[in-house]
């Protein structure tokens, strides 16, 4: 009795031992789960289960994690803007060495 079955993510067949998801969308399955495990266990902010297991404290998790998140997008956003700026000079300049075209 041979069933072949789709994966539950993307609708492909499933390759021969699987059960559930292929190779390609089982990690992404996993993290879903344990993201609505984590959900259901710990309410409306899971997302703080690490920095409450640093802590202790809920409201001194919060405040981590939003100093976190802020030093984290400030990086971020120098990284992007030294990128822009660097290829907005590339495109002036019109080469990588520097030199400008002759017009």
């Amino acid at each position: 009795m041979d069933v072949k079955s789709n994966c539950c993510l993307c609708e492909q067949p499933l390759p021969p031992r699987h059960r559930k998801y292929c190779e390609r969308c089982s990690a992404k399955a996993s993290l879903l789960w344990k993201r609505q495990e984590r959900q259901g266990n710990r309410g409306a902010a899971y997302w703080l289960d690490h920095w409450l297991k640093l802590t202790g404290d809920l409201s001194a998790a919060r405040r981590e994690y939003n100093a976190y998140m802020r030093s984290y997008m400030r990086a971020y956003r120098l990284r992007r803007r030294t990128r822009r700026r660097e290829r907005n000079r590339l495109e002036v300049t019109g080469s990588i060495t520097g030199l400008a075209f002759a017009h």
